[in-house]
């Protein structure tokens, strides 16, 4: 099997990436978790997803990465 500098590179790119994301993963889960729990009584995944939705005008994936959308009036 010939090993090309380019095959190398792209797998160095591949292992950067995957701990990366792994890291990334790793961190927001811990975050949701020590975030959670704070008032009393039982969770309403309803009523949070509209109070956070009725005034977003962006849909936020993680970390500063947010897609803003259009505003219609």
């Amino acid at each position: 099997m010939k090993i090309t500098l380019k095959s190398t590179y792209r797998r160095a790119f591949r292992g950067f990436l995957t701990t990366i994301l792994a890291f990334t993963f790793i961190f927001s889960a811990n975050h949701l978790v020590a975030s959670g729990g704070e008032e009393g009584g039982k969770f309403k995944a309803g009523e949070m997803i509209v109070h956070h939705i009725s005034d977003a005008h962006s849909i936020h994936f993680f970390g500063p990465l947010t897609m803003p959308l259009p505003l219609y009036r």
